[in-house]
C-alpha cells in the first residue's frame, strides 16, 4: 500500500465524495446495470433505496438479476467483462440465457424511460466512475481500486436546493451502514450556476446535521490558498490547485496531519467526559460520598485536598480506559486510537525531520512539563510531610530520601501520635549541567534523571544508589511546616495557621511533641559542647549531625526541600535502590536506633605495621529490626564517623582519609570497608571490639597507589598501565638475601611476595639499574640508588 491507501486504511474512511461540476455521467444503460450488479451490498441497497423514489418498477427485476448473478461463480477470466461494462457478454459467455434475457429487458427498459438521465446520474452519484470530467482525479480513482471490499464513492455535479439535504442523509447513512470514520470531501472550487465549493464545505461543517467529523480538499484552478492550521477544523481543510501533480501525496500529509488533531481532540474529549462523571459521583451523590473520601484521608494520614484531587485522576483515567475499551462499533476504540499514532511519524508528515520553529510560550510550556511530569517543584507550598523521593539540600549536599511510605507516615499510638522512625536514610545526589535523551538512565550503582532544576540551573540529578546516609526524621519535618521548604522553627506561634490547615489532620497533635523534643535536643546539645563532654560516651541521641544557627527569633537547620520525585519515576527509583541493596547484601530493614560503644583498641598505619592510637574513641553500632540480631554485637555494622578519625590520624594520613565520599563510615560486618584502597575493618573479642585502619602503600616510582592484599605480584606493585608503558619491568627481580627470584618467570608465571618479605627485601629493575625499597614507617616504596650501591644480592 502506498502512503494514501496506508492513511485511507487506518482512519477507517469509508467513504470518499467528489464534487465537480466537469463530470459527464456515463450513458451507457449496459454499463450502469453491470456497475449496479457488482458494487458494495451496502451501496447498492442505499441506492436502490434512491432508484424507488425514481422508476420504482426496476427494483423487482434489477433483485431477481442481481439474486441470479450471485449465484454464478465468477472467474478471473470473466473479470475483464466486468471492468469493461459488458453484462450481456459475461452472461452469453457463461451461457446463463434466463438472466441475459432479463438484462436485456432491463436495459431496454431503462433506454424508454422517462428518467434515464436521472438514473445515469445516480448511477455517478453511487460511484460509477463519469465519462469525461475526471482527468484531474485519476490518481484518486487507480489508488481507491486496490481495496476489497470496495470503499464507498460518491459523486456529484454540484448541490443545490434539497439535494444538500439529500447529500446529508447519505454521509450519515454510510457512517452508520460501514462504521465510517473519516469521510474524505474533495471539491471544485467553482461550481455551476456560480455555486462556490468552499460554501458546500462550511455548510456541511457547521450543520445541525450530527456529521462532526470529515476532511476536506477544495480544488482550484488558481493559485491554492496556504492554510496554516490555527485551530481544529483548520487541521481538516486544505486547498489545492486541480493540476497540481504532488495533490495525493499532499492530501495524505493532511490527512495525518488531521490524524494527530483528531487523536488529541478525542483524548480532550474523554479526559472532559470523565471529569464530569467524577464531579457527579461526588456531588450529585450525597453527602455520604464526601464523608466516606474525607475518612480515606484520614486513615492514610493524608490531606482531604490531596485524596480529593488524587480521586479526579484516578477516576478521569479509568474512565478514559473503560471509554477506549468500549465495544462500540461508532466510537473511537483502543485500536483505532493507537492506529492514529502510527500516522504521526516522518513517513507521512515529510517535515517532521525538519527543523521547526515552535511558539515560544508554547516550548516553555513542553520544558515546563516535562519537568512537572518527573518532578514535583511546588511540593513545599502544599506542605506535604515528607516522603519517598523528597529531594533535600543539607549544607551544600544533595541527598534523596529513601524507604517504605508506609514506614515514614506519622501515625497514630493510641492517645498519642508519633513518628516510628528516627533517623532518615538518605542517598547522596548530584546536580549535572548537562541534557540525555531518555528521561531516566540507569547503571548498576547510579540513576540519573533528566529535566531536573537546581537555583534556576537545568540539567539532569544523578543518584548515587549505594552512598546512604542518616539524619535526624525531625530535621526533615520541620520542611514540610514551612512553605520555602527550609528546616527551621520558632519555640512560639508555630507553624502559622495557613500551614496548619495544609496539613493532615493528626500533624496537629504531632508537630508540639516535635517541637519539645527539638527544643529539648537543643538544650541538651548546647550544655554538652558548652561542658565539653564527648557525646559519645552518653546513652541515647544527642547530636543533629548539623550545624544550627538564629535567624530571626528562629532555628534554622541548614536542610532545604528542593523537590519530590513523582509517580512511576519515584517507583523506578525506589525499586532500583532495594534491589541493589539485596544485591550488594546491605540492611534493608528500616534503621532503628544506634547505639555508642567504647573501642577496646584503635590501630592505625600501613600492612603489617598498625600503631595502636592512645585515648577513649567511640563508635555507633547499628541496630536493626531484628532484635535476634541486635543481641549478638559481632554481626552488627559498626559506624564510625570520618572527622572523629581525621582528629586521631597522624597528618600525614589525612589527604588519603579525606577522599573517603562519606561523613559516616559503616563497617559492615560482613566484608568490612573498603574505599580509595583504605581498608578497615572489625575484630570483636566477646564484648570488646578493635577497629583496625590499614592504609595503602604508595609506590613512588610508578606513582601508584598499592591495595591492601595478602600477597602482591608485580601489577598489583605497579598498575599494569605503568607497566604497559615500561615493558623492561618485567625483568624485575625480587632480592632477599643472596636469593634472586624473578617477579615474572619465562611463560608469564608470576610471583608473589608479602608485605613483610618486601620491607626486609628489595626490587631490581636491571634495564633501569635501580632498587626499590620499602618504608615501612611512611608507607612508601621509594627509589634506594642503583643496584650495585649496597647489594644484598649476587648480580
Amino acid at each position: 500500500m502506498n502512503k494514501f491507501q496506508q492513511l485511507i486504511k487506518t482512519l477507517q474512511t469509508e467513504l470518499i465524495i467528489l464534487i465537480d461540476d466537469d463530470f459527464i455521467p456515463v450513458t451507457d444503460t449496459q454499463e450502469i446495470l453491470t456497475f449496479i450488479c457488482f458494487m458494495n451490498p451496502v451501496d447498492r441497497k442505499l441506492m436502490l433505496k434512491r432508484l424507488t423514489t425514481i422508476e420504482n418498477t426496476l427494483i423487482a427485476p434489477l433483485n431477481q438479476l442481481i439474486d441470479g448473478i450471485d449465484n454464478i461463480e465468477i472467474k478471473s477470466d470473466d473479470k475483464q467483462y466486468i471492468e469493461a461494462g459488458l453484462l450481456s457478454d459475461l452472461l452469453n459467455n457463461k451461457d446463463e440465457d434466463t438472466l441475459l434475457k432479463l438484462a436485456k429487458e432491463l436495459i431496454e427498459t431503462i433506454d424508454k424511460s422517462d428518467n434515464k438521465d436521472d438514473i445515469e446520474n445516480l448511477g455517478m452519484m453511487y460511484g460509477l466512475r463519469p465519462s469525461a470530467g475526471t482527468d484531474n482525479y485519476s490518481d484518486f480513482f487507480e489508488v481507491l481500486e486496490v481495496f476489497d471490499p470496495k470503499k464507498s464513492i460518491r459523486l456529484y455535479k454540484g448541490l443545490e436546493g434539497t439535494e444538500f439535504t439529500s447529500f446529508e442523509n447519505e454521509i450519515r447513512e454510510v457512517n452508520q451502514a460501514k462504521n465510517n470514520k473519516f469521510p474524505l470531501l474533495i471539491v471544485d472550487r467553482y461550481l455551476a450556476h456560480g455555486q462556490d465549493g468552499n460554501e458546500v464545505i462550511e455548510n456541511l461543517r457547521k450543520g445541525e446535521n450530527g456529521i462532526d467529523r470529515f476532511f476536506s480538499v477544495l480544488y482550484t484552478s488558481r493559485d491554492a490558498e496556504q492554510i496554516t492550521p490555527t485551530d481544529l477544523e483548520s487541521y481538516f481543510h486544505i486547498q489545492l490547485r486541480k493540476d497540481d501533480a504532488q495533490a495525493l501525496n499532499k492530501v495524505s500529509e493532511a490527512l495525518a496531519l488531521s490524524a494527530f488533531a483528531t487523536l488529541f481532540n478525542q483524548i480532550y474529549k474523554y479526559r472532559e467526559s470523565a471529569l464530569d462523571v467524577a464531579n457527579q459521583l461526588v456531588i450529585q451523590s450525597g453527602v455520604a460520598n464526601m464523608i466516606y473520601l474525607s475518612e480515606m484521608a484520614y486513615a492514610e494520614g493524608d490531606t482531604i485536598f490531596n485524596v480529593f484531587n488524587n480521586w479526579f485522576d484516578l477516576l478521569s483515567d479509568k474512565k478514559v480506559q473503560d471509554e477506549l475499551l468500549k465495544e462500540d462499533p461508532q466510537g473511537f476504540d483502543l485500536n483505532f486510537m493507537a492506529g492514529l499514532t502510527k500516522l504521526i511519524k516522518s513517513d507521512f508528515v515529510s517535515n517532521l525531520n525538519e527543523a521547526v520553529t515552535i511558539d515560544g510560550t508554547f516550548h516553555q510550556e513542553v520544558y515546563q512539563l516535562a519537568t512537572y511530569e518527573i518532578f514535583n517543584k511546588k511540593v513545599n507550598h502544599f506542605c506535604l510531610p515528607p516522603a519517598p523521593g523528597d529531594i533535600f539540600k543539607i549544607d551544600d549536599q544533595l541527598y534523596m530520601l529513601v524507604g517504605q511510605e508506609c514506614d515514614l507516615v506519622v501515625r497514630s499510638n493510641g492517645t498519642n501520635v508519633c513518628r516510628n522512625e528516627q533517623l532518615a536514610e538518605l542517598i547522596k545526589c548530584s546536580f549535572k549541567q548537562q541534557n540525555q535523551d531518555s528521561k531516566v538512565d540507569s547503571k548498576v550503582d547510579r540513576i540519573t534523571v533528566n529535566h531536573f532544576e537546581l537555583d534556576n540551573e537545568k540539567g539532569v540529578l544523578e543518584i548515587t544508589l549505594g552512598n546512604k546516609e542518616f539524619l535526624d526524621f525531625r530535621l526533615l519535618d520541620l520542611c514540610c511546616l514551612n512553605k520555602d521548604g527550609i528546616s527551621k522553627y520558632e519555640s512560639d506561634n508555630f507553624p502559622k495557621q495557613e500551614i496548619l490547615e495544609l496539613l493532615p489532620e493528626k500533624w496537629s497533635k504531632y508537630i508540639p511533641c516535635l517541637i519539645d523534643e527539638l527544643n529539648a535536643k537543643l538544650k541538651i546539645q548546647e550544655f554538652i559542647t558548652k561542658e565539653g563532654i564527648d557525646p559519645c560516651v552518653l546513652s541515647g541521641d544527642y547530636s543533629f549531625n548539623v550545624q544550627n544557627y538564629d535567624e530571626d527569633n528562629m532555628t534554622v537547620f541548614p536542610v532545604r526541600r528542593i523537590a519530590r520525585v513523582r509517580g512511576q519515576f519515584r517507583e523506578y527509583i525506589m525499586q532500583r535502590y532495594w534491589q541493589y541493596k539485596t544485591r550488594k547484601g546491605l540492611n534493608t530493614i528500616g534503621v532503628y536506633k544506634r547505639e555508642p560503644v567504647q573501642l577496646y583498641s584503635l590501630q592505625v598505619g600501613f600492612p603489617d605495621n598498625l600503631q595502636e592510637i592512645k585515648g577513649n574513641h567511640h563508635v555507633w553500632i547499628q541496630l536493626t529490626g531484628d532484635r535476634k540480631k541486635n543481641k549478638k554485637k559481632s554481626s552488627l555494622d559498626i559506624v564510625i564517623m570520618k572527622k572523629d578519625l581525621m582528629e586521631v590520624i597522624c597528618e600525614d594520613l589525612r589527604p588519603m582519609l579525606e577522599k573517603i565520599g562519606h561523613s559516616e563510615i559503616i563497617v559492615s560486618s560482613k566484608d568490612g570497608f573498603e574505599q580509595e584502597k583504605i581498608l578497615i575493618s572489625k575484630e570483636w573479642n566477646q564484648d570488646k571490639v578493635t577497629l583496625k585502619v590499614v592504609f595503602p602503600v604508595f609506590n613512588e616510582y610508578a606513582d601508584y597507589t598499592i591495595g591492601v592484599n595478602k600477597k602482591y605480584a608485580l601489577h598489583d606493585l605497579f598498575g599494569k598501565g605503568f607497566i604497559n608503558l615500561n615493558p623492561s619491568l618485567k625483568k624485575a627481580v625480587f632480592v632477599q638475601g643472596k636469593k634472586l627470584t624473578p617477579m615474572m618467570k619465562e611463560g608469564g608465571a608470576l610471583h608473589y611476595v608479602k608485605m613483610a618479605d618486601l620491607v626486609k627485601g628489595e626490587i631490581h629493575l636491571p634495564d633501569e639499574n635501580i632498587k626499590l625499597k620499602l618504608n615501612q614507617d611512611s608507607g612508601k616504596l621509594y627509589n634506594a640508588g642503583q643496584i650495585n650501591e649496597g647489594a644484598n644480592g649476587e648480580e
